[in-house]
């Protein structure tokens, strides 16, 4: 279910950005709940990277937002 630079399952370490990514969502849940309404957004350095309807969607999405030089990143599930 992940595409070829976006790992969200599987990994073994705690990547830098989770910690902080995951209070930001907390932190910004009205806003972007307004701002995208009710779906799947995925977030990497405290910005929504993907969004879309279903899980699969949104990591489509994602990959296609990503800067090409981007290798694999690890975003939080909001």
């Amino acid at each position: 279910m992940e595409t070829p630079r976006i790992k969200i399952t599987g990994f073994n370490r705690w990547t830098d950005n989770l910690t902080t990514d995951y209070d930001w969502v907390l932190q910004h849940r009205d806003e972007l709940i307004e701002q995208h309404g009710h779906c799947i957004v995925l977030v990497y350095r405290e910005q929504v990277v993907g969004k879309g309807a279903k899980l699969q969607a949104a990591l489509e999405d994602a990959e296609t937002h990503l800067p090409p030089e981007t290798e694999v990143v690890t975003p939080v599930i909001g």
